[in-house]
């Protein structure tokens, strides 16, 4: 599937460590396979761990995304890409969030809002410095709602259901980077592929 560019991109780095996750979890074989059959317009360009600029646009991650999907089918997909995300994630947050004050869970707390909340706003922060990912992250009921306006995972594919599989291992690798990750559900309920404003994540078990 040949996607058109966004014009918005990505960390080299943060695309290092997702084929990274790819490779721990589909193995180095399956992951140059899958990566061989994106069309080259759609192919990420070669970087290290080192590399922050933003130079990877989103249609490259979203190439990534539907051809483990062609590969591996919906549901493989999603434990896939789920894991993928997750590794990848940890992996960038342990060397940039001093650039947003987010250690851990000893980062303080200054506000009205649930701690979680409050240190989930780091990870909102940091995306806008580091990417072009743009996203809130806001209470909803008993819960929180991560909301993602720009998202690199679904750009420029349509689906029937919700499909950004490895930003809900994102956001559950922040839960888990804050000590709330056991008892944090993240289920996304909104998705820009079906047709959505935005794409949604319902965060349960963390106020």
């Amino acid at each position: 599937m040949l996607l058109r560019a966004t014009g918005k991109y990505l960390p080299v780095r943060w695309m290092f460590f997702f084929r990274e996750g790819l490779t721990e979890t589909i193995g180095l074989e399956g992951t140059n396979a899958m990566l061989r059959a994106i069309p080259s317009p759609n192919r990420c360009p070669e970087g290290s761990a080192k590399d922050l600029e933003k130079s990877v646009d989103f249609s490259c991650y979203s190439a990534i995304c539907a051809s483990v999907t062609e590969f591996y089918g919906e549901s493989g997909a999603m434990w896939i890409l789920m894991s993928a995300g997750r590794t990848a994630f940890t992996r960038l947050l342990k060397m940039t969030a001093a650039m947003v004050g987010a250690e851990h869970s000893g980062f303080p707390i200054g506000s009205a809002a649930s701690p979680f909340e409050f240190r989930m706003q780091s990870i909102v922060r940091l995306l806008g410095l580091v990417s072009d990912v743009e996203c809130k992250c806001e209470t909803a009921g008993d819960g929180l709602r991560f909301r993602i306006l720009a998202c690199p995972e679904c750009a420029g594919r349509p689906a029937a259901g919700c499909l950004c599989h490895s930003m809900g291992g994102m956001v559950q690798a922040a839960a888990d980077w804050f000590g709330a990750g056991s008892a944090v559900k993240t289920t996304e309920i909104r998705c820009m592929a079906q047709g959505d404003s935005q794409c949604e994540f319902s965060i349960a078990g963390a106020l």
